[in-house]
């Protein structure tokens, strides 16, 4: 197992990190792998297109940051409510439409690029948003967008067939469009 799983406990004074990282394995399900690692705050899974699941992951309390990236999938693992992810990585996928986050509250960074999203929606919930890539999906237009309570600081939107955008209101933020 020690070939394609990275699973690291570092502890320096004040970080106390623990990850778990797959990489292009042959794993087809992790359910009984995550039991045993409870405690992981940073979970990285890249290429593993044989996994048909991964509700697993929202049993994971103390995760904080969580990267699926080119496994293909089309719908996103639902989060308990009070989870501590901050950041989510979803990029290279196939997810047709932005899941409803509005358990994860403390969300700062959210990367949907490459996948297949056609409408922009429930993103009013993630306040603390600091950073959203939706760059390369399937958006054509942009009906009302506004982070009035949010901290939103950079959006891209580039690679996208955009041909409407008609209220954007934001402020002291970085957006790139193409």
């Amino acid at each position: 197992m020690d070939n394609f799983m990275d699973n690291k406990d570092k502890r320096k004074k004040g970080n106390n990190k623990r990850e778990l990282c797959l990489f292009y394995s042959k794993i087809i399900s992790f359910e009984k792998l995550l039991f045993t690692k409870q405690n992981i705050r940073t979970l990285i899974i890249i290429g593993q297109r044989n996994i048909g699941s991964f509700n697993a992951v929202s049993q994971l309390m103390e995760l904080q940051e969580l990267w699926i990236v080119e496994c293909g999938i089309k719908d996103v693992p639902r989060f308990k409510e009070n989870c501590l992810l901050k950041k989510l990585y979803l990029y290279s996928n196939e997810i047709r439409c932005i899941p409803n986050l509005e358990a994860c509250s403390h969300l700062n960074i959210l990367y949907l690029s490459g996948n297949n999203i056609h409408k922009l929606e429930n993103l009013d919930t993630l306040t603390w948003l600091q950073e959203l890539n939706l760059a390369n999906n399937k958006l054509e237009r942009i009906n009302k967008m506004s982070w009035r309570k949010s901290e939103l600081c950079n959006l891209n939107l580039a690679g996208n067939p955009l041909c409407f955008i008609r209220y954007l209101r934001i402020h002291y933020m970085e957006i790139a469009l193409w």
